[in-house]
């Protein structure tokens, strides 16, 4: 099997998909981006495959939620066994965000229809990437390892079919996270692992197992906590539920999503954070398979930006979890 030519036919496939969809949805859609590791071209790609895929949806003005499910469906049908991860924007906030979503958006988002936004976005800088950023990439990742592992009936841990992938995700986010907490990034994977080794001093871990995958996100999160001056995870966590706002648009959907009153005052995503880390640090007082699945129906069922509140309280920019 050629990857390398299975996953530029992949990427060709999904920009003929988006055109068709442009074109339908023009009056509501400015452009859809490829983003993530396929528009990168990840070297993970090239020995687990491509099973699912990132794509971002700019609309005009508001954030179109049923808009991005329909666009999910659209491609899903069209492609049989890829998982389509759909977020959406609005132009306004890709022009005054910083974060590394946008910083990846820019540097190495493929645009499938419409307008190159990535010339809309300005300046984007490492010392722009501020800590929350290599949290919510090493948390965000740490929910796919754990996805990526099952409790058997004796309670003993396995890691399923899904786990490779999560395990090459998680060496990368462990990578990338220690570079943002040290304030250096680069565009390009191969410039980060040279940071890592000489600037750094330190190499991208080698994940074969749960216990790898616990142990790297552990020592990651504590270099992360400790140049953050955040004395636990808690309190970051904590902190950062302050930092970003929860527009009201995004409360309604995630209570009619969780079907939970609670959801209206409080973001659930911190909580499935929360459980990340617990069970990452092996510090969980619940079952394991009672956990994932409450970790798991969380994810999906909170799938809104994180985004930035600026000292007056307005809306400014913030940073995504698109997975």
């Amino acid at each position: 099997m050629n990857l390398s030519k299975d996953i530029c036919g992949l990427i060709a496939t999904l920009q003929e998909l988006s055109e068709e969809f442009f074109k339908k949805n023009r009056n509501q859609l400015v452009s859809i981006v490829l983003v993530g590791s396929l528009a990168r071209k990840d070297s993970h790609l090239f020995s687990t495959g491509v099973r699912e895929v990132d794509v971002l949806l700019i609309s005009r003005y508001y954030y179109l939620l049923p808009l991005k499910k329909k666009y999910k469906n659209y491609v899903s049908r069209r492609i049989p066994g890829l998982e389509v991860h759909s977020g959406i924007d609005t132009l306004d906030r890709l022009q005054c965000e910083k974060s590394l979503f946008i910083y990846d958006l820019k540097y190495s988002g493929k645009v499938l229809a419409g307008m190159d936004v990535r010339n809309r976005i300005g300046e984007v800088t490492p010392n722009d990437l501020f800590p929350f950023e290599g949290f919510r990439l090493l948390l965000n990742r740490g929910i796919d390892i754990v996805e990526g592992v099952d409790q058997n009936a004796d309670g003993r841990l396995s890691e399923n079919s899904f786990f490779p992938i999560a395990a090459r995700r998680m060496e990368n986010a462990c990578r990338d996270s220690m570079l943002i907490f040290h304030k250096i990034f680069d565009p390009l994977p191969i410039n980060r692992e040279k940071l890592l080794r000489d600037v750094v001093k330190g190499s991208t871990p080698v994940i074969k197992c749960f216990s790898d995958a616990s142990e790297s996100f552990k020592a990651t999160m504590d270099v992360g906590l400790r140049l953050a001056g955040f004395a636990s995870c808690e309190e970051m966590l904590d902190e950062m539920s302050q930092t970003f706002a929860y527009p009201f648009q995004f409360r309604i959907y995630t209570v009619l999503k969780t079907r939970k009153l609670a959801s209206l005052f409080s973001n659930p995503i911190y909580n499935a954070f929360y459980l990340c880390h617990e069970i990452l640090s092996n510090r969980l007082h619940k079952s394991w398979n009672t956990t994932k699945k409450e970790i798991i129906k969380t994810w999906k069922d909170v799938p809104q930006p994180l985004i930035l509140r600026n000292e007056i309280g307005t809306i400014e920019g913030g940073t995504t979890h698109y997975r």
